[in-house]
């Protein structure tokens, strides 16, 4: 997961919070994150 900034308007920033899920790129302002949940193992299901 990372955190990234975009300017928008004057003086104004978005936040984002990335993260790579199956190898694809998904982002999400970060004002609209309210858990983060970092599993320690991921058991796959067939």
């Amino acid at each position: 997961m990372s955190n990234k900034k975009t300017q928008i308007g004057e003086g104004a920033m978005v936040e984002y919070v990335t993260a790579m899920i199956g190898g694809q790129l998904f982002g999400l302002p970060i004002s609209r994150v309210q858990d983060v949940f970092m599993p320690e193992r991921v058991t796959r299901v067939p």
